[in-house]
């Protein structure tokens, strides 16, 4: 569907984008999650034609896009601000997309109902912008973005402005509606939670380069390098010189070093010895930082609670050997 090849792009002096490569099928929903800065915009903003790229193929369906101006693309694009109009009303906003399409008014209502029908607002074709809540705000910006059937549809911090809460109830809206429509997104985000709920595909950003793609599960689980362990905040990152992982590995190391996964940490009577250094309640689960000698600090979290631990106390653990990652260098 969308074919990224070697794609640079720099701003003045500033490489921004270095070599990006990316394939992205049909009715796929691709997340781009990264810190600030590390180049995810900037990449949709190329594949837009907002950017140039200073090096690279893109093709759509077959069709290069290089050189072609944004409105050629047929790419709908939805940002944090929504940046509807508000002096029109919610189906004026949604229609706005197609009137450079079509004069037939019946058929721009009809595709109208259709979307609002599409996004849960039917019935509020006449309602006035600021009559609507943030989170319907949201959804009439997805509609007028879909008005025009989009070849591919690019989300960039489309929920930002929102709070925690309706974040969570909305990210999930998003992609019943996009999968719904059979949509091809692209979808950009700094919060880890909102790519891992709406994404088939999660590429991590880091200075203008893909540090890793893979699904939610193996982003999370088999994260491949130092830094995409930092960047998901898991931490626990032991070198072959820790005895015990070698141990619990029953062989020579891979890797000079590997992730502990937390998930793979458990309480037990008896196993390896730790000390409790840190406690956070964390309401549903309680979060531990342990001292394991010759290896380090480790955080995980026990879900029971029933349990209570005092800092400075012993403690024993055992470690699934599953969730002993290898690291790249």
């Amino acid at each position: 569907m969308l074919d990224l090849k070697n794609i640079h792009l720099h701003y003045d002096a500033t490489e921004v984008l270095k070599g990006v490569s990316l394939h992205i099928k049909q009715g796929e929903i691709i997340c781009l999650l990264g810190q600030s800065g590390s180049g995810k915009t900037s990449l949709l903003r190329v594949i837009a034609g907002l950017e140039q790229e200073s090096q690279g193929s893109i093709t759509l369906a077959g069709e290069p896009l290089n050189g072609l101006k944004p409105q050629q693309r047929q790419v709908g694009l939805m940002f944090q601000d929504y940046a509807l109009f508000p002096h029109m009303t919610v189906a004026q906003n949604v229609a706005f997309g197609l009137k450079s399409d079509t004069k037939n008014k019946q058929t721009v209502n009809q595709r109208v109902d259709e979307l609002l029908h599409l996004v849960r607002l039917d019935g509020y074709q006449d309602r006035a912008i600021d009559q609507l809540s943030g989170g319907e705000q949201q959804r009439v910006a997805l509609a007028r973005s879909l008005a025009p059937r989009p070849r591919l549809l690019m989300l960039d911090e489309p929920l930002g402005s929102l709070d925690a809460g309706l974040r969570e109830t909305l990210v999930r809206e998003l992609h019943h509606i996009i999968k719904s429509a059979n949509l091809t997104a692209i979808y950009v985000t700094h919060d880890q939670q909102e790519a891992f709920v709406i994404a088939d595909r999660i590429a991590i950003m880091h200075q203008g380069t893909i540090a890793q793609i893979d699904t939610p599960q193996n982003i999370y689980y088999r994260p491949k390098s130092r830094f995409v362990v930092e960047f998901l905040g898991l931490q626990n990152i032991v070198t072959a010189d820790c005895r015990l992982v070698m141990q619990l590995l029953d062989g020579q190391p891979n890797s000079d070093s590997y992730l502990v996964h937390p998930k793979g940490i458990f309480l037990v009577d008896e196993g390896i010895s730790a000390n409790v250094v840190e406690i956070t309640f964390s309401g549903d689960r309680t979060q531990l930082l342990v001292d394991v000698p010759q290896c380090g600090t480790w955080r995980f979290s026990v879900y029971d609670p029933a349990i209570r631990l005092e800092v400075g106390q012993q403690v024993f653990l055992n470690v699934d050997p599953q969730f002993i990652v290898p690291l790249e260098s």
